[in-house]
């Protein structure tokens, strides 16, 4: 090759490379696509955790987005709607509702944080753990108020709640300027060093029963579930429906619920056939759902019936049944009619369980034959 020409060649590869297209990041086109960038939200960061306790979010709703977004998560994992915990990432739709999840701490006083990305705008999610056993701020604080009258006896408040009103009544002295200067996460520590890390804010678990066959664009409302576990009032909130405590009026804004309260939950099920409404009810942490399924059309499949959750969620805890469920008190339900419980379908019998359709006590019929 003539040597003239080679000198030209560096600068003919430098204009190449100006001029090359740049290759795109996948995922920065994919969030960065319009309608595709949600608007921002936040969840509810929970202090005074059980350290090594399995600590689920507030559920948030995805807005502002009018095709699938990207979602994300690290630290933790993520749930859309009733769906399965996953770190796997995955797409979004408007609409849908998104809760993470994450291990505490196994240490007290300890942070452990969650963060959680859709469409490019992130969240994070913390929680807290408290003050156990021996040692800590608790323990500090124990003995520096409590102990000089508490030596010789048992301290018999032992709730956030019960603390402050003796301290704002000045029940047994307790109305000192000290006292009145802690603050409720100082009250938190003390209690949690008294009862060994359980603040009583976090409820038990609880169910709904989720009816099938319903029609169209009807008011459905839920079985009630009564609060227990807790000790102090806790958060109360919904997604996609409202919910009532006790005797009031359905709401949706967010509130407190206390121990032995009833709640229950109502939504407008689907103007569509065969199509599932729900609706998330979170207490303290702790969430459950309730799903109406609307009636199939006319000449359509009947509904399938899970006849095995609706023993788990109607009967186990009570009775027995055959060899797959021995554990309960009550008679054993191997080989009964269900009908004979539930004679009317769409009534309410035997201590409040109910309202079933005709399916579903066909469907328990037949499970309650073929349990071994």
């Amino acid at each position: 090759m003539n040597k003239r020409y080679v000198a030209y060649v560096p600068l003919l590869l430098s204009a190449f490379l100006l001029v090359l297209p740049g290759c795109g990041d996948d995922k920065t086109e994919y969030e960065n696509a319009v309608g595709a960038t949600p608007a921002k939200f936040a969840f509810t960061n929970q202090s005074g955790v059980e350290p090594g306790s399995t600590v689920t979010s507030n559920p948030i709703t995805v807005s502002g987005i009018t095709i699938g977004a990207r979602i994300s998560v690290t630290g933790g994992s993520y749930s859309i709607g009733t769906g399965l915990f996953t770190a796997s990432a995955d797409t979004v739709y408007n609409g849908q509702t998104v809760r993470v999840r994450h291990t505490a701490s196994a240490s007290s006083n300890a942070t452990t944080t969650t963060k959680l990305t859709m469409g490019g705008v992130s969240a994070t999610f913390t929680s807290t753990t408290g003050t156990t056993g021996a040692g800590g701020e608790g323990q500090t604080l124990y003995l520096t108020y409590c102990n000089s009258c508490h030596s010789g006896m048992p301290v018999k408040t032992k709730t956030i709640e019960a603390f402050q009103t003796a301290i704002d009544t000045n029940k047994g002295g307790m109305g000192t300027d000290a006292l009145k200067a802690l603050t409720t996460d100082q009250l938190a520590s003390i209690v949690s060093y008294l009862t060994g890390g359980n603040t009583g804010t976090t409820p038990d678990a609880f169910t709904f029963t989720s009816p099938t066959d319903v029609a169209l664009s009807t008011i459905v409302t839920s079985n009630s579930i009564t609060v227990s576990g807790i000790t102090a009032a806790v958060p109360i909130s919904v997604t996609g429906g409202s919910y009532s405590i006790g005797t009031g009026a359905f709401t949706t804004t967010a509130g407190t619920v206390t121990n032995g309260q009833t709640v229950k939950v109502q939504h407008t099920s689907s103007a569509s056939n065969s199509t599932n409404t729900v609706t998330t009810l979170t207490i303290g942490g702790v969430s459950a759902t309730f799903t109406s399924t609307t009636v199939t059309a006319a000449g359509g499949p009947p509904p399938t019936v899970d006849a095995a959750a609706l023993y788990t969620n109607l009967c186990a805890g009570c009775h027995k049944l055959g060899s797959a469920d021995t554990s309960g008190f009550a008679p054993d339900l191997k080989a009964l009619d269900a009908s004979a419980v539930f004679p009317t379908p769409g009534v309410t019998t035997h201590n409040g369980t109910g309202p079933l359709t005709a399916a579903q006590i066909s469907a328990l019929t037949a499970y309650f034959l073929t349990v071994p």
